[in-house]
């Protein structure tokens, strides 16, 4: 035995024991010098795409400028994020949500058809942070609602 199978076969063994952890997934380089960083996740892509609704394999794929040089392993459909959630509470629209960008603004608009007119009825709608973001439109009596970017 070489000492590169060895090594594998320890690695082999760390990502099952993340994985059996509850880990959802990890990305290593599997081709030698592993120390370019393009064959790596860049976090500054990989959390806002995650975060915003991308699979797992899709953020770590915009994240990697060497994706060839790495092994995925683990759930790549997980997309835990991304997700709007609409109510009604007390003749309010309360929608949270993560895909919202700390980059862009927002605004909210409204109409009575599908096909109607629709007007701001919210506008300049920011976010500080990629988070949960919680808005609330006051009486929101109009039966059809659409978050646009500005």
């Amino acid at each position: 035995m070489n000492g590169s199978s060895v090594g594998f076969r320890l690695i082999s063994c760390w990502t099952r024991l993340w994985l059996e952890a509850g880990a959802t997934a990890s990305y290593g380089a599997v081709v030698k010098p592993c120390n370019y960083p393009a064959k790596f996740p860049q976090v500054s892509t990989l959390v806002p795409m995650y975060f915003c609704g991308n699979t797992l394999l899709e953020a770590y794929w915009k994240s990697v400028q060497w994706p060839g040089e790495g092994i995925f392993v683990g759930e790549p459909l997980a997309r835990p994020w991304g997700c709007a959630f609409l109510r009604y509470v007390n003749g309010d629209l309360i929608l949270r949500t993560t895909l919202l960008s700390p980059s862009k603004t927002y605004a909210i608009l409204a109409a009575d058809t599908l096909g109607g007119d629709f007007k701001p009825v919210m506008e300049n709608i920011t976010i500080d942070n990629y988070r949960l973001a919680k808005i609330t439109v006051p009486d929101a009596n109009r039966p059809i609602y659409e978050l646009v970017e500005q």
